[in-house]
Order: C-alpha cells, then sequence, then structure tokens
C-alpha cells in the first residue's frame, strides 16, 4: 500500500484522476529531465556527495522536493504519482527501455529514502509491509563488517544516518548472491 501521508511510494496504485494534457506533458518532461540526469550523473565517476548534491539541484528545480516538502507536500506527492505512472507507460515498451527506466527510478528511489529520518523510513517500511527488525546497538566489530559489505559505488546516496534491518535470508537472496550483506543466524 500507499499512503496520502508518505514521503515515498513503491507506486503500487496508478493515480485515479483526470488531468490536462499541458500538466501531462510538463509532469512527464520535469520527471525525465530528472531521470536523464541521473544517467548523465551516475556516468560522471564523481564523489557519491559530489552526485547527490547535483541530483538536489535537478530535483529542486524540475520536481520541486525538497527536504521541507511539507510546505507543498499533497501537490508534491500528486506530481510525483503521475510522473511517475506517465513515463512507466511511456518506458514499457521494450525491454531495453523498461531497464533504463528502472535504473534511473531505482536510483531516485534510493536518493529519496536516503533523505528520510529514520523514524520516516521506519514508518514507510511498515506501511508497506516491510515488517524488519531494526539492529539497534551494533557492536563496534559488527559494524566494521557491516560498512565493509555496503554498496560498492553506492553513488547518489550521501547517506546522514545509516540503519540496518534483519531481514530473513530467503528475502535478501539478490544482495547474498552479490555478497553486500552480512549472514548471521538465517538473517542477512
Amino acid at each position: 500500500g500507499s499512503s496520502k501521508h508518505a514521503r515515498l511510494s513503491y507506486y503500487q496504485e496508478p493515480p485515479n484522476e483526470e488531468i490536462s494534457l499541458d500538466e501531462f506533458e510538463t509532469y512527464a518532461i520535469e520527471r525525465l529531465i530528472v531521470l536523464r540526469a541521473i544517467e548523465s550523473i551516475r556516468l560522471r565517476g564523481l564523489t557519491s556527495n559530489e552526485e547527490a548534491e547535483r541530483l538536489q539541484v535537478y530535483i529542486e528545480k524540475h520536481l520541486n522536493w525538497r527536504a521541507d516538502w511539507d510546505v507543498n507536500f499533497f501537490e508534491g506527492q500528486r506530481r510525483d504519482q503521475i510522473s511517475h505512472f506517465i513515463l512507466r507507460l511511456a518506458y514499457c515498451q521494450t525491454e531495453e527501455r523498461r531497464r533504463w527506466f528502472l535504473a534511473q527510478e531505482s536510483v531516485l528511489f534510493r536518493y529519496r529514502l536516503e533523505k528520510l529520518k529514520s523514524t520516516e523510513v521506519i514508518a514507510f517500511m511498515q506501511l508497506n509491509g516491510l515488517n524488519y527488525e531494526p539492529v539497534e546497538d551494533v557492536d563496534p566489530t559488527l559494524l566494521k563488517e557491516l560498512q565493509a559489505v555496503g554498496t560498492p559505488g553506492q553513488a547518489l546516496l550521501g547517506s546522514h544516518e545509516t540503519m540496518y534491518f534483519k531481514v530473513p535470508f530467503a528475502q535478501a537472496s539478490d544482495l547474498v548472491g552479490r555478497r553486500q550483506v552480512l549472514l548471521r543466524n538465517g538473517f542477512a
């Protein structure tokens, strides 16, 4: 599920409203500019902080998402939902286009997830049925191991606060395959 109060969405349900052709075009172009910027920024070989700074400029200019999104929260959320589904339709025609769209949207999602406070991340996870136990009070040795298996080249994710969760092994098989998790007692 999604919520009318969540800053982040899994885009499980398409919007159900009428919009003008001008809005349709504007929303699609704004999001496409950001997705193309993501692709371009990632190809430049910048540090993750430099990438995050450049992406933030595009996001604020073209999608009007800010850290203080509360000001225009519902309008921002509406535009986010509509623009995502417009481009999702436009990019579903071929496997190559679907892969490109998914890759850029995944980076955008991770970027936005990193901008959330820990309480918002937990609320988002619970809202979407991701009821994983947060790992709290991590001992320093375990923390070093966790950081060592973090996502290599984690572009656009200048993390201000790192959170770890216990996830059942079977649900993290893709991360296990890429060796991006720490395994302990059947949990990743």
